[in-house]
């Protein structure tokens, strides 16, 4: 690591936001309210569009739970697609309030490192793989769900909602109460606590959420930037989705208490691994 890189400065990624020149504490107020119009009439119109090509009754709104989405059909990547659409949304949205830029809800280094992210990636599908392979009984059956199209698509789809997830939770969430509070603990458990309110699991699933997102925000806070969480956030939900996809398991909002703690044990060995590398090889010492 060169002289400079270790003295170099970089600021707090839950906090900073409050120390940009044009930073205004409701600037973020309006940016939500902005981008979530801009987000709603989106979305209609993907709906809309969808129902008149493919003719299919897609109900983006009520749902049952997991249990209800089939990810694998027209209306299942309609769903997934609906979450991507949230990062144009903020990004739209952030362009009209002039918030800031929208860099700045991704990283508070120089800027993003697409190599860590790939790394991380791979080390995090690895453990993910691992365990879920571990976890399959002897009666299970390969069903394959996935045509050719459906998994290109959940291929790169997937990755693209949970960077969204992270954009929304761990970006402008969490950054937004850090500026209001100027405590990086209350704000990563508020985005948490938002992050685990929007999944419909059962108490035991949503714990599980919950303390998922405090994973995720102290790694974010503690890489300041949203690359180490989004690719293990992809590479746990695209092993999940490719599973569900070939019939190996099922995604159910009905969650199990040894679920539950294998999911926590199985992230936060993930998040202890890969703090581990990136400090020991300082893969983000350039960015």
């Amino acid at each position: 690591m060169s002289e400079n890189s270790k003295n170099r400065y970089i600021p707090d990624f839950i906090t900073f936001t409050r120390e940009l020149e044009n930073y205004k504490w409701y600037k973020p107020i309006l940016t939500f309210i902005v981008s979530l119009i801009i987000y709603l009439i989106s979305l209609i119109l993907i709906v809309y569009v969808s129902v008149k090509i493919s003719g299919v009754n897609i109900n983006i709104i009520e749902s049952s739970g997991y249990e209800s989405l089939n990810s694998y059909s027209i209306e299942g990547i309609i769903q997934v697609f609906s979450l991507v659409l949230l990062i144009p949304s903020v990004y739209i949205g952030s362009k009209i309030t002039r918030d800031r830029s929208f860099k700045t809800y991704l990283t508070s280094r120089v800027k993003w490192n697409w190599g860590a992210l790939l790394k991380i990636f791979l080390i995090s599908a690895i453990i993910v793989l691992i365990v879920c392979l571990l976890g399959l009984s002897g009666n299970f059956h390969f069903n394959n769900h996935f045509t050719i199209i459906t998994l290109i698509i959940t291929l790169i789809l997937v990755p693209l909602q949970c960077f969204s997830e992270e954009l929304v939770f761990r970006g402008f969430f969490m950054q937004t109460f850090g500026s209001w509070f100027k405590i990086p603990i209350v704000a990563i458990i508020l985005q948490s606590v938002i992050f685990m309110l929007l999944h419909p699991y059962n108490l035991l699933g949503q714990i599980s959420i919950l303390i998922s997102g405090i994973i995720w925000g102290i790694i974010a806070w503690k890489t300041n930037g949203l690359e180490t969480t989004t690719a293990i956030h992809s590479a746990n939900n695209l092993i999940i989705f490719l599973f569900g996809g070939f019939g190996l398991l099922r995604i159910e909002s009905n969650v199990t208490l040894i679920a539950t703690a294998l999911d926590i044990i199985m992230l936060l060995v993930i998040g202890l691994v890969v703090l581990y590398l990136i400090k020991r090889f300082n893969w983000f010492d350039e960015a």
